[in-house]
């Protein structure tokens, strides 16, 4: 969710309607989840797309909850730093399609249309090993910082 975060403060950081960048920020992370990843877990997408059932590992609980913690952190210094509401509003809805999923965890499960998202979103996602997973990140994340400042 960081990269998401970053990319979301960006177009609000260039954009100056609302609606346009919540609408581009939620597209962006559609886009840049095509892009190979680690998504750091244990999330079996076979079983998910042949049940919809998930098994959600402590790893993968582990993993998300620090992301969205540094994620928080990072809206909040995006925020304090560039004094920018419609940058906290990019970064925001950047990462609502991952806040979105965790509605697997309540009766949502049972929606169709909820479960055809989260079929859709995992269809769309690139996965890598985590070594070349992170190494893509982290090399996004340089070009975001040196984009951002």
């Amino acid at each position: 969710m960081l990269i998401h975060t970053l990319i979301g403060g960006l177009i609000g950081d260039y954009f100056h309607s609302v609606l346009f960048i919540i609408l581009l920020s939620i597209a962006s992370h559609f886009f840049i989840d095509m892009i190979p990843h680690w998504d750091g877990g244990d999330f079996d997408k076979g079983l998910f797309h042949k049940t919809g059932m998930v098994f959600v590992g402590k790893l993968s609980t582990i993993v998300h909850v620090v992301d969205l913690i540094v994620c928080i952190f990072l809206m909040t210094f995006l925020y304090k730093e560039f004094h920018s509401k419609l940058m906290l509003i990019g970064a925001i809805a950047a990462i609502v399609p991952d806040i979105a999923k965790w509605g697997y965890a309540t009766k949502l499960k049972r929606n169709r249309h909820f479960m055809n998202y989260l079929k859709f979103h995992a269809k769309i996602q690139k996965d890598a090993n985590w070594k070349l997973g992170l190494f893509i990140q982290i090399a996004i994340l340089i070009l975001l910082i040196v984009m951002l400042f």
